[in-house]
């Protein structure tokens, strides 16, 4: 199922087991079921990653240990009490490229459109004509820097739908 565009009604339901993903998507007559597995990144097995990494602006594709399906890894904060203890995106890139292998390109394509592929948005993740503008500018040379130093402030402005928010 897909999400709805912006200041659109949502129709998809999705119910979580243990293991299992139940989706339901209301909007098309009958509702469309999707079943499926929950996949950890542990099963995902990053171990190794840095020896036999591409090296291109873009997420490496990673298939599901069960199934073979292909599968989106996407990078997020989530902070809230018990599962994440963070909100800092520079931070979860530093750990995904430190700790499970990736590539500072492959961490941030995972931060950026990786998380609009999983939450299936088009309209967020990239920067084409039509989406939107969300973006940020680093004080670094190089987005490289988001994963070597982290917990440094490297954010110089900020747009928000196009617009300047912050210096």
């Amino acid at each position: 199922p897909k999400l709805p565009p912006l200041g659109e009604k949502f129709t998809v339901v999705e119910l979580r087991g243990d293991n299992d993903v139940l989706s339901i998507d209301y909007g098309s007559t009958p509702p469309v079921v999707s079943r499926g597995t929950a996949v950890l990144l542990e099963d995902l097995q990053f171990k190794g990653l840095k020896d036999a990494s591409v090296k291109e602006e873009k997420g490496r594709q990673f298939n599901c240990p069960h199934c073979g399906a292909p599968v989106t890894v996407a990078l997020s904060t989530d902070c809230n009490p018990g599962s994440s203890f963070t909100s800092s995106v520079p931070l979860c890139i530093a750990l995904a490229v430190r700790e499970m292998g990736m590539t500072p390109a492959e961490a941030v394509w995972a931060a950026t459109a990786g998380g609009a592929r999983a939450l299936r948005r088009e309209d967020v993740g990239r920067l084409t004509i039509g989406s939107r503008a969300d973006l940020v500018e680093l004080a670094a040379p190089s987005y490289v820097h988001l994963a070597y130093r982290p917990g440094v402030p490297l954010v110089r402005r900020v747009w928000k739908d196009g617009v300047l928010l912050a210096r």
